[in-house]
């Protein structure tokens, strides 16, 4: 048994060696870290072979993502980013998943299922019409991916980013991936094609009480016809897989760090 210790050390200080560092030099999530993450065994091979295209180091690092925030994603949907942001918040950060109220079963399920990775995910329920995202100025950075078009449709836009804007904090982050219609397209269009105007969306986080910060090319695409949502029967599928992941815009919001004083309308 003694002659083993020497090659039981060896190879716990390789391991070691090899373990992911979760900071980098600047005190963001490092690539290690990241890299680990995206090639989790929890995540399926389908799910996988869309990072290249939906590039999720570079957005989530856009939108200002670290290990210690609590951050709110609204309809993850099938939890493609919920399978990474999770992990990488779970130790110091909460990663809250705000579902509307009824939706989202098989989600909730999977974080049921696997709580090695989602035992510390908290779910939100929420009415579309009247959201309310948690409790006031408590939220770091809330996200929302490919999720406008459908609040615009339901005439609940304005009440989703006025949501948002409460429930971050002063200084927060809304960060927003959608589908991007043409210059000059009409808003009332998304309810058919799914795509809307950068503009359209901008102004309405304005109104809510939003500062733009920035916007990003990162998930821009000029092959794409601008149906994708509209996949039916009987749609180009194969077509949509030559020309790629839709046309995105890509935007970060921010929640004024100077507050208006109480029972005042927020500057917009």
């Amino acid at each position: 048994m003694p002659a083993r210790l020497p090659l039981l050390l060896a190879l716990l200080l390789a391991t070691g060696a090899h373990a992911a560092e979760p900071l980098d030099s600047a005190g963001r999530i490092a690539d290690d870290r990241f890299n680990n993450v995206l090639a989790g065994d929890w995540r399926s091979p389908e799910n996988r072979l869309l990072d290249p295209g939906r590039r999720p180091v570079e957005t989530l690092r856009f939108f200002d993502l670290t290990h210690s925030q609590t951050v709110i994603e609204i309809n993850p949907g099938d939890g493609w980013y919920s399978e990474i942001i999770a992990p990488l918040v779970r130790d110091e950060g909460q990663y809250v998943a705000a579902l509307a109220k009824g939706a989202d079963e098989p989600l909730r399920r999977k974080f049921e299922q696997d709580p090695a990775r989602y035992d510390k995910v908290k779910v939100l329920d929420f009415d579309p019409q009247q959201p309310v995202l948690g409790k006031p100025q408590s939220a770091d950075l809330v996200l929302s991916f490919d999720d406008v078009q459908d609040w615009t449709a339901a005439k609940a836009d304005g009440a989703m980013f006025e949501a948002a804007y409460q429930v971050l904090k002063p200084g927060g982050k809304f960060g927003v991936v959608a589908y991007r219609a043409e210059q000059g397209a009409k808003p009332e269009a998304a309810e058919e094609t799914g795509y809307l105007p950068t503009d359209y969306v901008v102004q309405k986080a304005k109104d809510a009480g939003f500062v733009l910060a920035t916007v990003e090319q990162m998930h821009s695409n000029p092959q794409d016809a601008r149906d994708r949502p509209a996949e039916e029967e009987g749609h180009d599928r194969a077509g949509h897989q030559v020309v790629g992941e839709p046309d995105r815009m890509t935007v970060l919001f921010v929640k004024p760090a100077e507050q208006p004083g109480e029972g005042a309308a927020p500057t917009r």
